[in-house]
């Protein structure tokens, strides 16, 4: 089923990003904003004075393309271009998802 989320969360205040999947975004963002428990260690540790933020979702994927973006843009880490960790992020969301699959 094509039910899998690739996201991007940006933190409002510290100039921090987060990538990962995900079948269900509400559930998802309430565990990264610690107002539920589950699975949201690394984001957790951010959030004195601010919370995270959806800023990129790429929707209607199977888990093993999610999974797969997922790892090829983390594994590229260092080829984003861009001044802040956004745009790197965003420079490589586009050039592996969007440019060369869509």
């Amino acid at each position: 089923m094509n039910n899998y989320n690739l996201y991007l969360l940006t933190h409002t205040i510290h100039n921090r990003t987060y990538l990962g999947i995900t079948n269900n975004l509400q559930r998802r963002i309430r565990q990264h904003n610690c107002e539920i428990k589950g699975g949201a260690r690394y984001t957790s540790s951010f959030l004195l004075g601010g919370n995270w933020e959806y800023h990129f979702i790429k929707g209607k994927l199977t888990k093993s393309q999610a999974l797969s973006y997922e790892r090829t843009i983390k594994n590229m880490r260092r080829k984003g271009k861009g001044k802040t960790p956004v745009e790197r992020r965003m420079y490589l969301i586009y050039k592996v998802c969007i440019n060369l699959n869509d």
